[in-house]
């Protein structure tokens, strides 16, 4: 009787996180946490982000942390913020490498105007140092993209229907025309996300950098 509970109880965590994936589209992000739950603190990184939910990298055993845990992320503009988490996906990802799969509570904190637009500018100015793109080497690729969505996830996260900057959507469809996919102009940053989570999967991003017409 136990094991039939157990499984269905499996299945009903695995159908919440797959629902609640449908809801949020993830990005890659890759934004220091730290998880904290009963007397525990466990330090990890992002591997993918949403508005409703993180996959967390921990170079550790699966940690003994209870469902319910506090969050706390390091955003790039806006410093630290600390959000309530629960736990709902537990598995080895190789090595000594772990991956937590946490959906979050209260995602969108209400800000005042100030400290929105200190965001914004700070966004701005990381928008401006966009890193260069090094000929030859597809990971550099990633690694813009990467950074973008991690700007992107944190304005959605705070801002999800303001209007995105133009440098980012801008920067975005640089990438996007790598691709050789259509320019957007989305109009919110829950709709940039959405985005960006579409331009993640897109199959042709390994050879961006590498194809004779992208340079």
């Amino acid at each position: 009787m136990e094991d039939v509970r157990s499984r269905q109880s499996v299945r009903v965590e695995e159908r919440e996180t797959v629902e609640d994936r449908r809801l949020h589209p993830r990005v890659p992000a890759n934004l220091p946490v730290l998880i904290m739950g009963a007397g525990r603190i466990v330090v990890g990184r992002t591997e993918d982000a949403s508005e409703g939910g993180l996959a967390v990298a921990v170079t550790m055993p699966l940690p003994e942390l209870p469902s319910d845990v506090m969050v706390a992320l390091r955003l790039p503009t806006q410093g630290w913020s600390e959000l309530e988490g629960e736990i709902v996906r537990r598995e080895p990802a190789g090595g000594v490498t772990s991956l937590l799969g946490i959906r979050l509570r209260g995602a969108d904190p209400a800000t005042g105007p100030r400290e929105r637009r200190r965001r914004v500018a700070g966004a701005e100015r990381l928008a401006r140092r966009r890193p260069a793109p090094k000929a030859g080497e597809s990971d550099a690729f990633e690694a813009e993209l990467r950074a973008l969505a991690t700007l992107v996830y944190e304005q959605a996260l705070n801002e999800p229907r303001a209007k995105p900057l133009r440098s980012l959507v801008v920067w975005a469809n640089q990438l996007r025309k790598e691709l050789g996919v259509e320019p957007s102009d989305p109009a919110s940053y829950r709709d940039f996300l959405q985005a960006l989570a579409e331009l993640h999967r897109c199959p042709g991003r390994h050879g961006a950098r590498i194809r004779p017409d992208a340079a």
